[in-house]
């Protein structure tokens, strides 16, 4: 772990790392969508006594983890959370899986903030995205760009559009907005082939949300939410057969 880490600084040219996260937990198999775990007690000790020996030497300011859910993360110890200080999540109008109460709850708890990932949900709220629109690899194996659920994910997406023009901001910046204002989240990642794009993102965050466009944001997105079950993952291969049916799809 710390050859890999001084590879990177070398790389990235610098002394250290502001956070270093584990990308994935431990899962068992390919097709995991009940997230079945293979780690042990052994394995979070680990994690946090790793996290906290880069920590002390230096090489990181803070640990962090990728996708791990709550189950997850009451496996580590109390102490663990003095050196693990974000989750990098799928987060968005179109994806809660991390957003409920009791998720919420520990992580303000623990001090850990969501790095929140997949904003704009692979393209779909930008408002560009619709029936019949050709689509590339990552967003044909994504769930919500497929049948049904993409007719429900769209009922969302016009709700943005509407509060965009009324922000006279665009879709997508409305969808960043969102993400950004949520307590548990830190950032909101996202991902651009251009400048033009990245310079139109980067303004979401002097976006201002009237109290009510927040709240028709949250209720389409909660609505469309509920006929989702909490242990869907956002990719198809990633989910078993028997929650894909619950919602109408087939691998």
């Amino acid at each position: 772990m710390r050859n890999k880490l001084q590879q990177s600084l070398r790389r990235l040219q610098t002394d250290y790392l502001d956070i270093y996260q584990i990308h994935w937990p431990k899962i068992k198999g390919a097709d995991h969508g009940q997230c079945s775990s293979n780690m042990n007690d052994e394995d979070y000790s680990l994690i946090a006594s790793s996290m906290e020996r880069l920590k002390s030497e230096g090489l990181i300011r803070m640990g962090g983890v990728s996708n791990f859910r709550l189950h997850h993360l009451r496996r580590f110890s109390d102490k663990a959370f003095d050196f693990i200080a974000s989750d990098q999540v799928p987060y968005s109008l179109l994806w809660r899986a991390y957003d409920d109460r009791e998720t919420i709850d520990f992580c303000g708890l623990k001090g850990v903030k969501y790095l929140a990932y997949s904003t704009l949900a692979v393209g779909l709220l930008s408002g560009k995205y619709g029936k019949g629109t050709p689509l590339v690899p990552a967003q044909s194996s994504n769930l919500l760009f497929n049948e049904p659920i993409l007719s429900y994910a769209l009922r969302v997406v016009e709700e943005v559009k509407d509060v965009a023009k009324e922000a006279d901001a665009s879709p997508a910046q409305v969808a960043l907005k969102w993400v950004i204002d949520k307590d548990s989240t830190c950032s909101a990642l996202v991902a651009t082939t251009n400048p033009t794009n990245l310079k139109a993102n980067v303004g979401a965050v002097d976006l201002h949300l009237t109290r009510d466009q927040s709240e028709r944001l949250d209720a389409a997105s909660r609505e469309f939410w509920a006929s989702m079950s909490p242990q869907l993952e956002m990719w198809m291969w990633r989910n078993t057969s028997a929650n894909l049916e619950k919602i109408g799809l087939k691998q």
